[in-house]
């Protein structure tokens, strides 16, 4: 059998093609997932918290257990 000649070039653009499309599927994913990172919390979670960290941003090993225990 002869090889063809083409069909290197064939499977060239192939992969081209996925790499491509793989790299705008991941792009997408990014973009998408830094947007959610960026929503702000609930304003009722945000109370609980403040409620919890007695007005603070941070909560310390104390009032960590005071909240769940």
């Amino acid at each position: 059998m002869k090889p063809d000649k083409h069909r290197g070039s064939f499977t060239k653009g192939r992969v081209r093609m996925k790499i491509e499309s793989f790299k705008i599927k991941m792009l997408n994913f990014l973009t998408k997932r830094e947007k959610a990172c960026k929503a702000d919390h609930p304003l009722d979670l945000k109370e609980a918290f403040s409620k919890f960290a007695r007005g603070g941003s941070q909560m310390n090993k104390d009032q960590r257990r005071r909240g769940f225990g």
